[in-house]
């Protein structure tokens, strides 16, 4: 080949080296997706648990003003709940923590307390088939503001007789 003075333009061959680098580049993408992108769900998730119990908390206040709380659920039509055994709900529901998101609410009848702000507190007794769970049958709580929020979940940290011990004693 003749020299025409012009350095020839050819690729240089890519070494072991390029490699390398580009499969630890993508092992840190991955590594860095891995550890991110459940720190993300978590932070929303949480964030949904907080706004539940933020919408709750002023559904409670707005019931300390307005007086009459009932329940409805298998066995009672609509019977007056106090203030204090509503707020023992409360404690209750708010010291298990945050449970398992939910999608699906059960097809059975709830007992449901409905607040006098028109928010509503439904709870039904599931099966929880996780094998770490606490107790087999657990609560599924669904709470819905009246204005279109929905936030429900189940946990396996309380039952239903929990809840019916407080709100329907003796039933």
């Amino acid at each position: 080949m003749e020299s025409t003075g012009f350095a020839m333009n050819r690729k240089p061959a890519r070494g072991r080296r390029d490699y390398v680098l580009l499969l630890a580049v993508l092992i840190a993408a991955g590594a860095i997706c891995i550890c991110i992108i459940p720190m993300i769900l978590s932070g929303v998730y949480t964030h949904n648990y907080h706004d539940f119990t933020d919408r709750y908390t002023q559904s409670m206040n707005a019931g300390n003003k307005l007086a009459d709380l009932t329940v409805t659920g298998p066995g009672s039509e609509n019977t007056i709940v106090s203030q204090a055994d509503a707020s023992k709900v409360y404690s209750l529901l708010l010291h298990t923590g945050m449970g398992k998101v939910q999608k699906i609410q059960p097809d059975t009848p709830p007992v449901t307390l409905t607040l006098k702000d028109g928010a509503t507190l439904s709870f039904w007794e599931v099966e929880i088939p996780e094998k770490s769970a606490a107790r087999p049958l657990g609560l599924f709580v669904r709470f819905d503001d009246g204005a279109g929020y929905v936030y429900q979940y189940d946990t396996d940290r309380i039952g239903l007789k929990s809840i019916t011990d407080i709100l329907l004693p003796g039933k």
